[in-house]
């Protein structure tokens, strides 16, 4: 950045190179790639493939020009077809939609947006993404100074660590070393969250065959399992940070500065790691109507979201859910 920005304040609005469906995207670009002009062909072939190395874009080019398109070429020329393939599977962006429940639906199409592409990834984003057409508009997750870096999420943020390295390292081929990636993988590792998941994968499974208020007390044990995980992992981070352990101090340091209530924040960006448990409890308890606790257990799914998907579509969903069933308690 190169001036400090407001929660909110729109970051840059880019129209996309292409959009498609899934299978047919690669297709899409190609086509586009044979006409279109000299400067986003350029751009197109500065962008990472997942085997080039790395490329310094600032030295070469204005970014702010890359929201401009240019005029189309007026011969077609040769595209390689497989270095567009390798190009999309890191590049391409789903344009998400959210389903009545407030989770992710199938997205029916896909687009390369060039600009977007620049930006790199944390599990904790400070600029969030959405859709309005072919348009994708970036704004500020937080209050952001001049000089910070601009991250995204490549992969969901609502859940645990090794769950998000291993779709990081498949898809992107890349190891995530954010700050949240130092906490969760020192202090509530694979061994202590994938039994959890694990558990609300089996509920699931067995869920039709469950009466309504058996399936929501599955689920409100298991979110009070994973709150209780949550918990002791930011015990530990706070006494690990008594004994002055670096990493674990740097790290908070990095999300939070000199806050003064790291266990809270600690154990609210935990719990966020869990969301999916949560949102099935808060989801049960609205299928009761039992508006008391549904509107609690929403509370909690949006101060988790607030620690780990601030600002983002997912967040208006679940506040407006919890503003709801307050109502109605």
């Amino acid at each position: 950045l190169t001036a400090p920005v407001a929660e909110g304040e729109l970051l840059f609005a880019c129209r996309a190179f292409a959009i498609a469906p899934r299978t047919e995207l690669q297709a899409a670009v190609v086509e586009r790639l044979k006409t279109c002009s000299e400067a986003e062909f350029e751009r197109f072939c500065l962008l990472q493939d997942g085997e080039s190395g790395s490329t310094d874009l600032a030295a070469q080019q204005d970014i702010q020009s890359w929201v401009s398109s240019g005029s189309s070429s007026a011969s077609k020329r040769s595209v390689d077809a497989d270095r567009v393939r390798r190009v999309l599977q890191v590049n391409s962006i789903a344009r998400d939609v959210l389903d009545t429940h407030g989770s992710a639906g199938e997205a029916p199409l896909c687009g390369l947006w060039l600009l977007p592409s620049l930006v790199n990834h944390s599990c904790r984003p400070n600029a969030n993404q959405s859709f309005f057409g072919d348009f994708l508009v970036a704004r500020a997750a937080k209050s952001l100074p001049a000089g910070e870096e601009l991250v995204v999420a490549y992969v969901s943020t609502l859940q645990p660590q090794h769950v998000r390295r291993e779709r990081l390292s498949k898809v992107f081929g890349f190891q995530c070393s954010c700050p949240r990636c130092t906490l969760e993988a020192s202090l509530l590792p694979m061994q202590r969250a994938k039994p959890i998941l694990d558990g609300l994968d089996d509920l699931v499974a067995k869920a039709a065959s469950k009466q309504l208020q058996e399936l929501a007390d599955g689920l409100h044990a298991l979110s009070e399992r994973a709150r209780s995980e949550a918990s002791a992992a930011a015990l530990k981070g706070v006494e690990r940070i008594g004994r002055g352990e670096a990493e674990i101090c740097q790290a908070c340091g990095a999300l939070w500065g000199r806050s003064e209530d790291v266990e809270s924040r600690l154990q609210q960006l935990f719990c966020g790691s869990f969301l999916a448990v949560f949102m099935g409890a808060a989801f049960a308890r609205k299928r009761q109507d039992d508006a008391k606790k549904a509107s609690e257990a929403y509370g909690d799914c949006v101060g988790f979201l607030a620690s780990v998907c601030p600002a983002s579509a997912y967040h208006a969903h679940w506040f407006l859910e919890w503003a709801l069933q307050a109502r109605k308690a």
